[in-house]
């Protein structure tokens, strides 16, 4: 039955981690503390802790795999321009 559906059963969860991805930007600037609370449990889930007066956490796999896309972009671009 899911085969039968296509690709609908993945498309809207996609389509909700592509908008909350693309602010994560503004969240981080913004002096709202429950949307970045709210960001934040998105990124890590319950998994939070605090140290040294800094929250740490280990971020869910996608959050995890954009991070590091954006460390291999930066790094690519530093070559070109180097």
């Amino acid at each position: 039955a899911t085969l039968e559906r296509g690709s609908m059963p993945w498309l809207e969860p996609m389509r909700e981690w592509i908008k909350d991805a693309s602010i994560l930007n503004e969240i981080a600037e913004d002096t709202s503390l429950p949307a970045k609370k709210s960001a934040l449990q998105k990124i890590f889930g319950s998994n939070l802790y605090l140290k040294n007066e800094k929250v740490s956490g280990t971020a869910q796999p996608q959050y995890a795999a954009l991070a590091a896309s954006r460390e291999n972009f930066s790094d690519s671009n530093s070559l070109l321009r180097g």
